[in-house]
């Protein structure tokens, strides 16, 4: 379930985080750039408040995606 999307304007374009829930409530977040999904990470034993700032943190350019 989709409980926030999250958006960054740049002079690139639109940068979205996506955070859902689960049914086991555990978290993920997709991460997308202005061509499309990059990433999708999970989160099993995380608050939703450390989802929604890592995922802050990306569209603010502290965290790196890798892989």
């Amino acid at each position: 379930m989709l409980l926030k999307t999250l958006f960054k304007e740049s002079d690139h374009g639109s940068y979205r985080a996506e955070i859902h829930r689960s049914d086991n409530n555990s978290f993920s977040v997709d991460y997308y750039s202005p061509s499309g999904k990059i990433k999708s990470e999970p989160f099993l034993n995380s608050s939703v408040l450390f989802v929604e700032t890592t995922a802050i943190n990306w569209l603010d350019g502290i965290k790196v995606l890798k892989g």
